[in-house]
């Protein structure tokens, strides 16, 4: 309607949020016939303009110009700035909003919340979130934004050691866990000891290999004890030992020097058993078993020794002479009965003896 023979009213609107600056900005918004009114679109936080509707010279453009030729009526229409919400998880849980894309305008502020499934946990939000600690949470959508979900299943500590000389399989540390695993654990005994039992919560602590059951932090200990082994020391004739005579116990491979001292009239002859030089003192035994040891004494003087009759006993050979026919003389061997050299000397004595007994006989004598 033509307020004016001579001026068309002109009436701006808008459509979500922004505004318009009208130039000339004419009083009731007024213009002569012909006129042209300069339009410019501004838009709102979150929101961009779209286009006009009404008669204006270019519609899509957020400056324009509306020629005066009648009463007009234009509409400037914003559309609020959309952005993407990605929403994703890691383990087993679900979320709110569910996994996948959503659409939000920007500014919006989007409550968002975890919950883990059973024998989980949630751990936090990957992305950019109000609180990634907490399962509920918002994102501001300022701009196109994924967010991720991080469930963990609860993990505790197995903390292994050794006692003694060994070790572990697993290698003594410590280790992390899932809830309910099951883990399996070896001992291995070191050379010259072995396994005795596991300390602590393990399925069977007398066996080797066994398990432990992760329901909560553990600590295992595998407990080794070193093998020893038993020296026993004899004594053959009249001496000592060091160690003396009796059972030891020692360490599994270790090296023993064993000595061996003769009595006064004794002699150290040889050793009986395991020992590195038999007849050698001092030696050494190497206790890889149990172990048996004689130190064999032998009497000074040997074992044959000559007797012969009357008075006389000596190491030598003794002879006894009587001249006479009512004692015949005898020969004495003392050593080596059957050395024929000793034997030619007695017979030699006994010739001249009778040589002699019959001499004196006829010399009267």
């Amino acid at each position: 309607m033509c307020i004016r023979d001579s001026h068309y009213a002109l009436t701006v609107n808008t459509q979500g949020t922004g505004s318009v600056t009208v130039t000339p900005d004419a009083e009731g918004r007024l213009y002569p016939v012909g006129a042209q009114v300069a339009l410019s679109a501004v838009a709102g936080a979150g929101w961009r303009f779209d286009h006009w509707e009404g008669q204006v010279s270019q519609a899509g453009d957020a400056v324009t110009t509306v020629t005066m030729d009648r009463n007009k009526q234009v509409t400037a229409v914003f559309t609020q700035t959309m952005h993407t919400l990605r929403i994703a998880v890691r383990g087993q849980g679900t979320v709110t909003p569910t996994v996948g894309t959503h659409s939000y305008g920007q500014g919006s502020v989007v409550p968002i919340s975890a919950t883990p499934a059973e024998g989980w946990l949630f751990s936090n939000w990957e992305g950019t979130v109000a609180d990634p600690n907490a399962a509920e949470t918002t994102v501001t959508i300022s701009a196109d934004r994924t967010v991720r979900a991080v469930f963990v299943q609860p993990t505790y500590t197995l903390a292994l050691a050794v006692q003694g000389e060994g070790t572990t399989s697993p290698a003594p540390g410590e280790y992390s866990h899932v809830e309910g695993s099951e883990v399996s654990i070896i001992a291995n005994a070191a050379a010259g000891w072995r396994f005795v039992r596991w300390d602590g919560a393990v399925a069977n602590p007398l066996a080797v290999r066994t398990s432990v059951w992760m329901a909560q932090d553990r600590s295992v200990t595998a407990v080794f004890e070193q093998i020893t082994q038993t020296l026993t020391m004899q004594v053959q004739g009249e001496g000592t030992t060091s160690p003396a005579v009796g059972t030891h116990e020692y360490a599994w491979g270790e090296r023993v020097t064993v000595t061996a001292t003769a009595d006064v009239g004794w002699h150290f002859e040889r050793w009986e058993g395991a020992v590195e030089n038999l007849n050698l003192t001092p030696t050494v035994v190497t206790m890889n078993a149990n172990q048996v040891v004689t130190a064999v004494f032998a009497e000074e003087g040997g074992e044959g020794e000559g007797e012969g009759e009357g008075e006389g006993e000596g190491e030598g050979p003794i002879i006894q002479c009587f001249q006479g026919s009512t004692a015949p003389p005898k020969v004495g061997l003392a050593r080596q009965a059957g050395d024929a050299l000793l034997l030619l000397v007695a017979a030699s004595v006994l010739v001249g003896s009778s040589i002699h007994g019959s001499r004196a006989r006829r010399d009267g004598i």
